[in-house]
C-alpha cells in the first residue's frame, strides 16, 4: 500500500483504489490464456507504466483490459461507432479552425472575441460553440 503521486493520501482509500486496480489486473492475467499472443504487449505496458502516476495505471491497465477482453471499461474506451463519430468531429473541428483564419483574414482581424462570434454564429457542432455563445463580447460583431 505504498504511495504514489495521485494516489489518495488515506491509506484506506488508497487500499480500495489499489485493489480496483488489481482486480482488472488479475482479470487480464485470466484472460491473457486465451490470448497468449497479447502478453507481450500487456506486460510491455505494465511495465512502462509502473513508474508513472496512479492516473497513468488506470488508464493503462483498463486498455489492456479491454485489448484482452474486448470490454469497455477504461474512460477512453470506445467502440466502432464512437471512433468513428470522434473522428468526424476531429475533420469538423479541422475545417471550422480553417474557415475561422480565412474569415478572420478577410475581415482583417485579430481580436480574440472575433473568434466567439464566428464559433456562435455558425453552427459545427463543436464545443468551441458553446464556450463562444458565453462570451457576451461576440455582440459587439453584429455590428460589422
Amino acid at each position: 500500500n505504498v504511495m504514489t503521486v495521485g494516489a489518495p493520501a488515506d491509506e484506506a482509500a488508497r487500499r480500495r483504489r489499489y485493489d480496483a486496480l488489481r482486480a482488472t489486473v488479475v482479470a487480464t492475467w485470466e484472460a491473457l490464456q486465451l490470448k497468449p499472443e497479447l502478453m507481450e504487449a500487456v506486460c510491455t505496458t505494465y511495465g512502462e507504466s509502473a513508474a508513472h502516476c496512479v492516473f497513468r495505471w488506470d488508464r493503462d491497465v483498463a486498455n489492456m483490459h479491454d485489448l484482452v477482453t474486448g470490454d469497455r471499461v477504461g474512460e477512453d474506451a470506445m467502440d466502432a461507432e464512437g471512433m468513428v463519430l470522434r473522428s468526424l468531429h476531429e475533420f469538423r473541428k479541422q475545417l471550422a479552425e480553417h474557415e475561422l483564419h480565412r474569415a478572420k483574414a478577410a475581415a482583417k482581424n485579430v481580436d480574440v472575441h472575433f473568434e466567439s462570434y464566428f464559433y456562435s454564429s455558425l453552427h459545427f457542432g463543436l464545443e468551441e460553440q458553446e464556450a463562444a455563445l458565453r462570451d457576451p463580447n461576440r455582440l459587439n460583431y453584429r455590428e460589422m
